[in-house]
């Protein structure tokens, strides 16, 4: 009985880790280091917390390393570093409420908006 009762613990942990979210960003803008070029910019992400994140689109992949901040805020937070850019999603895991942020050379694009888990 305790082995069933542990094997069963063991895959709700696994499952609960292996959700992956569609994120709906409806409220994007293109930031330049000293004013907004554009606002509105509407951009779908899959959220997979194993994999990363990605826009959906073709030829995409996912990107970045996740990890569960669960101390105070229930919060999924991806980040991807390179040499010319640093990209950032989170995602609260109670109300799924994200925002991403694409910083690049003077250039921000950020994103907000809403999830539902797929």
């Amino acid at each position: 009985m305790k082995k069933s009762l542990l094997l069963a613990a063991l895959l709700l942990s696994s499952a609960a880790q292996a959700e992956i979210y569609l994120c709906n960003g409806k409220a994007g803008s293109l930031i330049e280091s000293d004013r907004v070029i554009e606002s509105g910019i509407e951009a779908d992400f899959l959220l997979d917390p194993t994999q990363g994140f990605k826009r959906i689109g073709p030829y995409q992949s996912y990107d970045g390393e996740c990890h569960i901040e669960a101390d105070d805020a229930r919060t999924v937070i991806c980040s991807d570093f390179d040499p010319l850019a640093v990209d950032i999603f989170m995602m609260d895991l109670d109300d799924l409420r994200f925002t991403r942020s694409l910083n690049f050379s003077g250039f921000q694009f950020a994103w907000t908006g809403q999830c539902s888990e797929i």
